[in-house]
């Protein structure tokens, strides 16, 4: 009895940099050659089970709380890493050093406030507040679903100057992941556009939770009910400011079988508030927006199956549902 006493409390005192010990290639079925952007994509794990069946078990988790039960699920990488443990250097391409030098001009302007790369800003006054929201509400989804983390190893390196100052950052403020409640960032993208998809969506009261105008509202609702969706219900959150919204869940008419949030950082504070609704609520950020512009599929991986991919003769790529140019 005391030597499962004594490993029960160094498995407590495991600091989480230490947990992830391991780090796997992000080879998942339906997602040919996705494993090889950036010059080559791992993911650190806490287990040496291969990413596919992390990913079976993950996916399976979601589809069987459909409609019955609150599975908040998410997704963190530099932006929200930056927020947690503060901006980091980061090899940045030409779009994203513009968006970064421009944020960095605008804050000294504006006092200290913090801007994302989405466009969400907030003054040192409601940071103060944002912050206890944030991690508030972290730590529900920590408890009662999954964090789904950028803790990627990649060939160009980016986004590893983060992983200890987060992984101190959860220590310090008892924010503890595992095996039950973490799972590589690119999961939630797969399981949002892969072939299988349509156990997501196919005859699912679905409700969308992001910032809205009548033009999105119309062009979301078109797209998933296209990917066979029984009705979609939509709440709108505010477009730079999520972290603080309040929103009511009550507003929304009728039963809905799973949530889709897409409001940056904000997002976990919007999970938070969607506890009632008793139903997965998947924070999926640019997957939203590619029902909107399918061609944004190509910005980032795990966006498009390989069913939705087409090689010519030539060897030519093509992704169905593109228009032709």
């Amino acid at each position: 009895m005391t030597k499962h006493r004594d490993a029960d409390v160094s498995a407590r005192k495991e600091s989480a940099r230490q947990a992830f010990r391991f780090v796997l290639p992000m080879d998942i079925p339906g997602f040919a050659g996705n494993s090889k952007w950036y010059g080559g994509l791992g993911f650190r794990s806490r287990s040496s089970e291969p990413m596919d069946r992390q990913y079976e078990r993950f996916r399976n988790r979601v589809i069987a709380a459909i409609g019955r039960e609150y599975l908040p699920v998410y997704r963190m990488a530099d932006g929200e890493f930056g927020f947690m443990a503060g901006q980091r250097k980061l090899t940045r391409d030409r779009a994203s050093l513009r968006r970064h030098v421009i944020n960095q001009v605008r804050i000294r302007i504006r006092g200290g406030s913090h801007r994302t790369c989405w466009g969400e800003e907030y003054t040192s006054l409601e940071l103060q507040r944002g912050n206890e929201i944030f991690l508030r509400s972290l730590r529900l989804v920590a408890e009662r679903g999954v964090i789904a983390a950028y803790f990627a190893v990649r060939g160009d390196g980016w986004g590893e100057a983060y992983f200890e100052p987060v992984c101190d950052w959860l220590d310090a403020n008892h924010v503890a992941l595992n095996d039950d409640n973490y799972v590589p960032f690119y999961f939630v993208y797969a399981m949002l556009n892969d072939s299988r998809r349509s156990e997501l969506y196919s005859g699912r009261r679905v409700l969308v939770v992001t910032h809205l105008t009548p033009e999105r509202t119309s062009a979301l609702e078109r797209a998933l009910l296209a990917e066979g969706a029984a009705s979609v219900a939509f709440i709108s959150v505010s477009a730079n400011k999520s972290l603080l919204d309040s929103i009511d869940p009550g507003t929304v008419t009728g039963p809905v079988d799973i949530a889709l949030v897409a409001a940056g950082i904000g997002s976990v504070n919007i999970l938070a508030q969607l506890e009632s609704l008793a139903i997965p609520c998947i924070d999926c950020g640019i997957s939203l927006e590619c029902l909107l512009d399918e061609s944004r599929r190509l910005e980032r991986p795990f966006l498009v199956g390989d069913d939705r991919i087409q090689v010519g003769l030539n060897g030519a790529v093509k992704i169905l549902g593109l228009e032709e140019e």
